[in-house]
């Protein structure tokens, strides 16, 4: 009787561990939430730790009431975008043919002007409204390949277009 008792309690913790360790989003906090899509927009983690076993690059499509985390990768395809509100209440839109990664997320508790966000743009477009000013220690950055971008509150686009590794970047 008192083994059939415990294990009546042990399973049904175990099946919500297993969920909890598997979960590719078990540990990370969520710094935004998907307000549109449209195209077929794909998301992964950053290290592309095979949580999705239905996609060989780990990718899932993201939807509206998605959730974004740190280390995310959102791509966008020539006929898509995204909108996002990060929790900070910054906006961001990112434009059809995109690479974007949330490098960094931090918000520290009673500090949100000092805030440390991390954005790069491998390729494409992202249009950002900063809505609340960083004061302080605080940052917001955007990384190109050809550089980057810090911002203490206001709206701006940045472009970074797609060249090849092997292009020359000389004028004919």
């Amino acid at each position: 009787m008192f083994t059939y008792l415990s294990s009546r309690r042990v399973f049904p913790r175990l099946i919500m561990f297993a969920f909890l360790v598997f979960d590719p989003a078990f540990g990370r906090d969520v710094v935004a939430h998907v307000v549109s899509v449209s195209g077929k927009v794909l998301i992964r983690p950053e290290g592309n730790p095979k949580a999705h076993k239905e996609s060989p690059d780990n990718s899932r499509p993201l939807t509206a009431e998605g959730e974004i985390y740190q280390g995310d990768i959102i791509n966008t395809p020539s006929d898509g975008f995204a909108k996002l509100l990060l929790k900070d209440r910054t906006i961001l839109d990112i434009g059809s043919s995109s690479l974007f990664h949330v490098n960094k997320f931090v918000v520290k508790p009673g500090k949100e002007s000092e805030r440390e966000i991390e954005l790069s743009l491998k390729f494409g477009s992202v249009r950002a409204a900063v809505a609340r000013k960083l004061k302080g220690k605080g940052k917001f950055k955007i990384s190109t390949p050809a550089a980057t971008m810090g911002v203490r509150g206001t709206e701006f686009v940045v472009k970074a277009p797609l060249h090849e590794p092997n292009q020359n970047s000389r004028m004919p």
